[in-house]
């Protein structure tokens, strides 16, 4: 389906492998494939909202084979099997697009470089309650490297990366920044600390305050952290390039609506105050594979524009070289 409307219908293989409507074709093509083999292909854009949607196709906007004929009117379902139909009416041009594109997997994964290292675990146990959930820990994790933790749920990634960021407080062990140890509870470690380390949030609904426009959103860290006014904060806020390009699908006046506008200004809010390690938990989990896809495109543009090595989806994101 597709802005209130199903495009296409199929056998799952018949999709899968042949699937006729450019918006499905985007959809596989932004699936991701463990190998890391595969380029992530985000769509441009975003669906329109109901209210505000054409007369003629909804997806035309964002497609690349878009034609005057698309906007004339809503596309009939064509069949073109017994069991394939689409709404489309380029279906032959459709079919010629890249179901898929291929990458190396080599330039998908950070590669640290032999230094003094940004962050370092030294057997970090974690627990609630009673129980140890997360048993002797230890990683290090070098500038413009990136380091992901893989595992399924409940297998103790988010309460490592809580436990790094000063959320989680039951642990024992060191954590140490830069060579300097951190205070088990964020409150009780200095400023410039915390201001070195920014958390992205699985969850793009419960970390945003919806009363909040986006402009109050970003700024807000800056202002909390770096004894800035709100104009000196809103002035620094709209120099950073990476905040602009980050919000730029979402007005700063306005409150952010959809999951993947939510996690673009979660981002901004994140990279506002240029850290030394940026924690990513699970920021794509909760979003559509297309927004994922262009998430994590996202994320490597920005990484490369601020001189790092390209990553895939980190958990944990060391952004900058201190």
């Amino acid at each position: 389906m597709y802005a209130g409307r199903v495009v296409e219908i199929g056998l799952a293989d018949e999709l899968f492998a042949a699937a006729s409507h450019p918006y499905t074709r985007r959809l596989v093509a932004a699936i991701p494939h463990l190998s890391g083999g595969k380029s992530l292909v985000g769509i441009r854009g975003r669906a329109p909202s109901p209210g505000q949607r054409p007369r003629g196709c909804a997806f035309a906007l964002r497609c690349t084979l878009a034609a005057p004929e698309c906007n004339a009117a809503m596309p009939e379902l064509t069949t073109l099997s017994a069991s394939h139909l689409a709404r489309c009416c380029r279906i032959g041009e459709a079919l010629k697009l890249p179901a898929a594109t291929t990458g190396s997997a080599d330039e998908a994964v950070g590669v640290g470089e032999l230094a003094t290292p940004v962050l370092t675990l030294e057997s970090v146990s974690a627990s609630y309650g009673g129980t140890t959930v997360v048993h002797d820990i230890s990683l290090t994790l070098a500038s413009h490297e990136c380091l992901a933790l893989v595992g399924e749920s409940g297998s103790g990634k988010t309460t490592i990366a809580r436990s790094i960021a000063g959320l989680h407080h039951n642990r024992t062990g060191r954590i140490l920044l830069n060579g300097v140890p951190l205070a088990v509870s964020a409150r009780k470690r200095p400023a410039a600390a915390r201001h070195e380390i920014q958390y992205i949030f699985q969850n793009p609904y419960g970390s945003l305050n919806p009363r909040r426009t986006v402009g109050q959103i970003v700024r807000q860290p800056i202002e909390l952290l770096g004894s800035m006014s709100r104009r000196e904060a809103n002035q620094r806020s709209g120099k950073c390039s990476s905040v602009r390009s980050l919000t730029a699908i979402t007005p700063t006046g306005s409150r952010p609506a959809l999951g993947g506008e939510r996690q673009r200004v979660a981002i901004a809010r994140a990279l506002v105050s240029e850290p030394a390690l940026l924690i990513c938990d699970e920021v794509t989990s909760a979003l559509d594979v297309s927004v994922q896809a262009a998430i994590v495109e996202l994320l490597a543009r920005l990484q490369r524009d601020l001189g790092c090595r390209c990553c895939s989806s980190p958990t944990i994101f060391p952004w900058f070289a201190r």
